[in-house]
């Protein structure tokens, strides 16, 4: 089975964009203010001073120019600062202005912590992003240098930081060339092997050859992007598709978060899940969430689908403030009031992965095989897909996730016989109902495809009714802090209590089992919202947990009581 070829972000336009455009703003501003875009100026020789920040903090830079180049608005912004960027490259291609200006003699000298490998691959993501230019000249020359360097009979240590791996086979897709494919296969079949060299230990999983690495540990964001890689590489799925159902099915919180232990960043052990000090890195989530967009361009399996949607919808885009320029690292699912987003962190990583993850997420809607136009998720927007050589757009009118109806309206140019896919959320409560051109369809659940096979004429349209409504979501008796608790849902979002609509501290709110629940779509809240009111005295009302924290700081809980 070929993968499937997703639809590219440019060909998709959103009605609603969200606040990524203001995020990738945001993130160039603290880049300026923070002098990470100086530190390059210094090492060109630009500038005068020292280095200021953290030895990885290029990678933001990076991240946000990738970014950058989803805005045509803010190309002449991106190009100053990458002109800056590749003046301070070195004259044999090494390009790193910690290790420039601070520790020069140490280059390669710790793979392990350096982050070199890692902010190289950022580099190469934002070059990719635009295409080429001055930055794809950058990662070009340095990535010669990584060649001369590494390889076998050479330098044969991973990196300490996974990045580099997915990051090359994003290249090898753009250029053509199979020797990027071949580094990044490198770069994951040294770990867990210690010949020569002392192992990094599960941390870093460096622990077992990739390929056997079935169980999510350590460093979550590591991990993940790990995965990513191994996705792409023939022989090494069938790791990733394991480790993915690991951290899914026993490390995962409820929103699809994960990394339980904020001391490592990482995985905690099966069921370890604390929901008061939940850490739920946001650069975790979002590395899941690319995990599972790839998952399901390998293997066509709509849970993927159902996967990504959970964690982009909660985890991801908690992350980030209705205003776009507010951030959580860490992403709790009960708090006292003390946890609030903020502009800025020293440890930036997190805002600045928004800033490049945003703008991509009009491409993850869609995907084609050579016969099938795959509609992963729902969206309001425009589309232009290429299937087999016929240009196809696709309208979708929808008020989801607050709606369940949708309207797509297919228009092949030149009438074409192929088949439409629409997912069928696992999420569904009941059977969905589907019709073609006013015919309908007979009753269909999920999650699975919806496979619509017809000659397909402009002015085609299916309608689809997903149904919507509130339900409960018992805490899992493996998990001791979810025992006799319960949480709510409505579609693919999973909601939460805040001090701002109920009386008193909402984590001692109870929602007995009989407890009528009420949804109902408020325009004027947090940016219009579907809010969950529980039939209790007092009542308690349910906001969407991706939203929480955008009001004055107070108390929230996504798990209450039953009794």
């Amino acid at each position: 089975m070929n993968p499937l070829a997703p639809v590219p972000a440019s060909a998709v336009r959103l009605r609603n964009p969200g606040p990524a455009r203001r995020v990738v703003e945001s993130c160039l501003d603290r880049c300026e203010e923070t002098g990470r875009i100086r530190n390059f100026a210094v090492a060109a020789g630009l500038a005068t001073g020292e280095f200021v920040g953290r030895r990885y903090d290029d990678s933001d830079v990076y991240k946000t120019l990738e970014g950058a180049a989803a805005f045509p608005d803010l190309h002449p912004r991106a190009a100053e600062i990458a002109r800056i960027v590749v003046a301070a490259q070195q004259p044999d291609g090494y390009l790193n202005t910690y290790y420039t200006l601070v520790e020069p003699s140490r280059r390669w000298v710790d793979l392990k912590s350096s982050h070199e490998l890692y902010c190289l691959g950022h580099l190469i993501e934002a070059a990719c992003a635009f295409g080429g230019g001055p930055l794809m000249d950058a990662a070009s020359r340095f990535l010669e240098l990584v060649e001369r360097e590494f390889g076998p009979g050479r330098r044969e240590d991973p990196p300490g930081h996974q990045e580099i791996e997915l990051a090359l086979l994003r290249l090898a897709r753009n250029t053509g060339e199979s020797r990027w494919r071949d580094l990044s296969r490198f770069f994951l079949e040294r770990r867990g092997r210690g010949e020569n060299r002392p192992r990094y230990g599960e941390y870093a999983q460096d622990h077992l050859p990739v390929h056997e690495q079935h169980e999510a540990v350590g460093h979550a964001v590591r991990a993940l992007y790990m995965y990513c890689a191994m996705a792409e590489h023939e022989g090494l799925l069938p790791a990733a598709i394991a480790a993915f159902g690991d951290i899914l099915g026993r490390k995962a919180y409820v929103t699809g978060g994960v990394g339980s232990r904020g001391e490592i960043e990482g995985f905690g052990e099966p069921y370890d899940l604390p929901v008061e000090n939940a850490y739920c890195e946001t650069c975790a989530a979002i590395a899941l969430a690319m995990l599972a967009r790839r998952l399901l361009l390998g293997t066509w399996d709509s849970r993927y689908a159902d996967a990504y949607e959970l964690i982009l919808r909660n985890a991801v885009l908690a992350g980030v403030s209705l205003s776009g320029d507010r951030f959580f690292y860490a992403n709790p699912l009960r708090t006292g009031g003390e946890h609030e987003r903020v502009s800025w962190f020293h440890c930036a990583c997190c805002p600045t992965n928004l800033a490049r993850f945003l703008p991509q997420l009009p491409g993850d809607l869609y995907a084609v095989s050579a016969d099938t136009l795959f509609v992963a998720q729902y969206a309001a927007g425009e589309a232009v897909a290429d299937l087999a050589g016929t240009r196809v757009t696709i309208v979708q009118e929808t008020g989801y996730p607050f709606s369940g109806a949708v309207r797509l309206r297919i228009d092949p140019g030149t009438e074409t016989e192929f088949t439409l896919a629409l997912r069928i959320p696992g999420w569904c409560a009941g059977p969905v109902g589907a019709s073609v051109s006013g015919r309908p369809l007979g009753a269909i659940t999920g999650p699975a495809w919806l496979r619509i096979p017809r000659q397909w004429r402009a002015g085609d349209e299916v309608m689809l009714r997903l149904p919507l409504v509130p339900r409960r979501v018992p805490g899992r008796r493996e998990v001791k802090a979810e025992r006799g608790l319960v949480a709510l849902r409505y579609g693919p979002l999973v909601y939460c209590l805040e001090g701002a609509d109920n009386p008193g501290d909402p984590r001692e709110g109870v929602l007995p089992p009989a407890a009528p629940l009420v949804a109902d779509f408020v325009p004027d809240l947090l940016g219009g919202a579907t809010v969950l009111t529980a039939g209790t005295d007092p009542p308690l009302i349910a906001v969407p947990y991706a939203l929480w924290g955008n009001r004055s700081p107070g108390p929230m809980t996504v798990w209450v009581r039953e009794k």
